[in-house]
């Protein structure tokens, strides 16, 4: 009695583990793009630009970005599983997350991957109102602290 219960546990886990396994692969395949380049602009217009196949890898490197439930993007990205660079075919480093730019790269990356899970049109009013007060406030305390560089990175284009 005890091994067919300890075969239809391993049986039952490696079923389950498998169905995990499409389940991630099919939220994947969602992300992937066939396009030769992906670019992401912001409503400040910053850009990103990559290739297709260096977006398939920040897809195949990050499902956090992309996971079912949203979490906060400060614990998103302080608790992500990969500090590593990422290489071009030519093994040239096309996007690093250990800067503050590459930390602003994370950011509109997420942003690109929540705008497409909740619906580009859905909350567009909404982000873009919530842009513009966000930038309202950043102007303010910019002016009040004489400027400065984060809040330079931080205005619209």
């Amino acid at each position: 009695m005890r091994a067919l219960l300890l075969f239809a546990s391993f049986f039952l886990s490696c079923i389950f583990k498998a169905n995990s396994q499409n389940i991630v692969q099919k939220i994947k395949s969602k992300y992937y793009t066939t396009k030769d380049t992906v670019k992401i602009t912001t409503l400040n217009l910053d850009t990103l630009v990559f290739s297709g196949a260096e977006f398939n890898q920040i897809i195949d490197s990050l499902p956090s970005l992309y996971q079912e439930f949203v979490v906060d993007p400060d614990i998103n990205y302080n608790s992500r599983t990969t500090t590593k660079a990422f290489l071009n075919k030519d093994g040239d480093i096309y996007m690093s997350f250990n800067s503050e730019v590459g930390q602003d790269s994370y950011y509109i990356l997420y942003a690109y991957f929540l705008k497409q899970k909740t619906g580009e049109q859905k909350y567009s009013t909404r982000r873009t109102k919530l842009t513009q007060i966000y930038n309202t406030i950043n102007r303010i305390f910019s002016r009040l602290n004489n400027g400065g560089t984060y809040f330079g990175i931080n205005t619209e284009g």
